[in-house]
């Protein structure tokens, strides 16, 4: 892979995680409802939304570190599977509990 193509995806994946970090400082708000501690859902929605910035920073990050390596460049693909991970979460809640935070599952 030429060292501007990884240079664009590694701006892309920083870009990604710096952008989703509001999301992760305003995500503990989505237990405020009564009885939201104890779906499962949630937390996982939680733990993915948290998830998320870690893999994008590492998507930035392994690629440059193992790129001695032609499969290096699959490292990019992180954060989309942390975005996936994300949407997985969010549409199980939806499905599960019909949007609801404070769900008896």
């Amino acid at each position: 892979m030429k060292k501007s193509a990884r240079r664009g995806l590694s701006a892309i994946c920083i870009l990604g995680g710096i952008f989703s970090l509001p999301f992760v400082l305003f995500s503990p708000m989505m237990f405020d409802s009564p009885g939201s501690e104890n779906n499962i859902y949630l937390h996982l929605l939680f733990g993915s939304v948290l998830l998320f910035p870690l893999m994008s920073f590492s998507g930035a990050l392994f690629p440059w570190m193992l790129r001695r390596w032609e499969w290096s460049a699959w490292f990019f693909l992180m954060p989309c599977f942390g975005a996936g991970f994300v949407v997985l979460c969010a549409a199980l809640l939806q499905v599960k509990c019909n949007g609801n935070f404070a769900c008896v599952t």
